[in-house]
């Protein structure tokens, strides 16, 4: 059985009689009504009678969520960055939706998804290029939001950050250490990665 702890209203557990509150998470919850059997315990740890609270769980008539609510990518100036989000329908009815993009750097995205049906959901990408002017670390956000056809209060959105990074690298391991007598050499061998979209030399 799935229990959920209660608090008293006013902060702590020292009356008699107290209003108590729960915050019950619905989110799996179906379609329908649902018994909450709420149950207290004294001091002496006795239990009381339980009582039932009725709950009804009803979906909205047009819902929708988009995600990742951010993501982030780099690459080179004048290649193209690809993100791919998906819209989840969890409205009653099935809903087509309008998408708009706002960028610096050109981005293209679809004008409009759908028709997704009721508990479904459906992906599209947005397609960033970075620019062969940017200099290395300039970075752009593009922000993406999702409108229902059917009812213009339903939106979400989401954000896009793109970097353009010529040079990046790693060194490995971060540390180490080893024992010698006096007047022997001691050898370390590290290693370089390029983590970067062009050759490079290091110091």
């Amino acid at each position: 059985t799935l229990t959920y702890p209660m608090s008293a209203s006013d902060g702590s557990f020292d009356d008699t009689v107290e209003d108590i509150v729960a915050i019950i998470d619905t989110s799996d919850l179906e379609a329908g009504d649902h018994t909450i059997f709420v149950e207290s315990q004294d001091a002496n740890g006795n239990w009381g009678s339980p009582s039932a609270v009725f709950l009804n769980v009803i979906f909205p008539d047009y819902g929708a969520s988009l995600s990742p609510d951010s993501d982030s990518q780099q690459a080179d100036p004048g290649q193209v960055v690809t993100y791919t989000l998906q819209i989840d329908n969890y409205g009653a009815n099935t809903d087509t939706y309008t998408i708009t993009l706002e960028s610096t750097w050109e981005a293209t995205a679809p004008t409009s998804i759908g028709p997704i049906a009721s508990g479904d959901s459906a992906t599209f990408d947005v397609s960033v290029t970075i620019p062969l002017s940017a200099t290395n670390g300039e970075s752009d956000t593009a922000t993406v939001q999702i409108q229902s056809q059917a009812d213009q209060s339903v939106t979400d959105s989401a954000t896009l950050e793109t970097t353009a990074n010529f040079y990046s690298l790693s060194v490995s391991p971060e540390q180490g250490s080893q024992y010698g007598l006096p007047g022997t050499d001691v050898i370390y061998s590290l290693q370089v990665t390029n983590l970067g979209n062009l050759a490079d030399t290091y110091d």
